[in-house]
């Protein structure tokens, strides 16, 4: 599912994932004129949060995949993310 919040400018992209017991959030967003996050695997309490800048779509961007799940289900999906351009 495709969501779009007042919390995020209108160039965030985020999409939610679910199979009924297990869920993810990934949010792609472009690097340009942003403060980029840490690449890398942080633990935010009993989630964890993918964090990768990657060319996609033609352009550098952030890819966050965050969920409360195995963290190695999250780099995976973080590293093998396709994506094109809403534009083309």
């Amino acid at each position: 599912m495709e969501t779009r919040s007042g919390r995020h400018a209108s160039d965030v992209t985020h999409r939610l994932y679910s199979d009924g017991l297990s869920t993810f959030s990934v949010f792609v967003s472009p690097l340009d004129g942003i403060e980029p996050l840490a690449p890398g695997l942080h633990r935010l309490g009993v989630s964890h949060a993918v964090v990768r800048h990657r060319e996609l779509g033609g352009a550098p961007r952030q890819v966050v995949v965050m969920g409360e799940m195995p963290p190695r289900v999250l780099l995976q999906v973080a590293d093998t993310l396709n994506w094109e351009a809403a534009d083309s």
